[in-house]
């Protein structure tokens, strides 16, 4: 579990989520205007895919797993000493605990 940031045009993107080989697996991307992409995985291009079912258990799941990665990067960046980036990645993890109810 953690995070990925990657700058890009119109800034940097974040997601929350599993990862493997640098690669995000399935997680949640917040968006400019304050929403969430919610990525049950990607496809070869890197485009976010719900689940197909449509199944709520599904994104509640994928929020989850958002929320454990931004709880892991506050962590890591905690135990570095750098407490911006943790209270940055704690309010991230509490919006994503937050989308859930």
């Amino acid at each position: 579990m953690g995070t990925l940031r990657v700058a890009g045009k119109g800034g940097p993107r974040l997601f929350f989520g599993r990862m493997a080989a640098g690669r995000p697996i399935s997680g949640v991307m917040p968006t400019p205007a304050g929403d969430w992409i919610p990525a049950w995985r990607f496809d070869t291009a890197l485009r976010p895919r719900d689940d197909p079912s449509g199944s709520r258990q599904t994104s509640v799941d994928t929020f989850r797993i958002a929320a454990a990665g931004a709880a892991e990067a506050a962590r890591r960046f905690r135990a570095a000493g750098n407490a911006g980036s943790a209270a940055f990645y704690d309010r991230q993890r509490a919006a994503l605990e937050a989308a859930l109810d």
